[in-house]
């Protein structure tokens, strides 16, 4: 949690209680844990991250995901909320190396970014399968993998990994998962 004061180290300890209320636990204050009720109309609590200094996304099976701080002046305001799937929400991921978060639900994945949680950077829809369970970036936020219901591990290419080799005068680019760009380069020297 954030606290006026800095004191080095995790200091607080979260969980769901009964899908409806999210407990936070200070370690430091132990005679005071809060209690984070929600609105009714967002259904049960799926899934919590924590990311960034002291905040918390929160996904609700109805669709919903929002953000609340843990500032001890500002403890559980909303500080944004979105419908972000029609019908439900199965698992949100967050990826703080490139600064974005993946929700699933009804067959899609939308990826945000947590500077503009508003927008949807990018939705992809899967087809042939009953819906997503649950969703994982990779480490370097390249990937995303999700399982469906049915039993099925698949794995999306976000962003084409940086891969380069230089060789004489020679520069390789992965381009594609399939493509390789050759240039030539040529220094031409300069009379001063």
């Amino acid at each position: 949690m954030k606290m006026d004061h800095r004191v080095g180290g995790e200091n607080t300890v979260s969980l769901i209680i009964s899908k409806t209320t999210l407990f936070l636990y200070n370690i430091l204050d132990p005679e005071n844990p809060i209690e984070l009720a929600f609105q009714k109309r967002y259904g049960p609590i799926v899934t919590y991250k924590w990311y960034g200094d002291g905040y918390i996304l929160v996904g609700f099976q109805t669709g919903y995901f929002t953000a609340i701080s843990t500032h001890i002046k500002e403890v559980g305001q909303e500080l944004f909320q979105v419908k972000n799937h029609k019908d439900s929400l199965t698992d949100l991921a967050i990826n703080q190396v490139i600064g974005k978060i993946a929700t699933c639900g009804d067959n899609n994945i939308k990826i945000h970014n947590l500077q503009n949680l508003e927008e949807t950077e990018k939705l992809i829809t899967i087809n042939g399968e009953t819906g997503i369970s649950t969703i994982e970036w990779s480490m370097d936020g390249t990937m995303i993998a999700t399982v469906t219901y049915s039993g099925n591990v698949l794995v999306y290419l976000i962003q084409i990994p940086r891969l380069f080799s230089v060789y004489g005068n020679r520069i390789a680019l992965l381009t594609s998962l399939t493509e390789i760009t050759i240039y030539l380069y040529t220094l031409d020297k300069v009379d001063a």
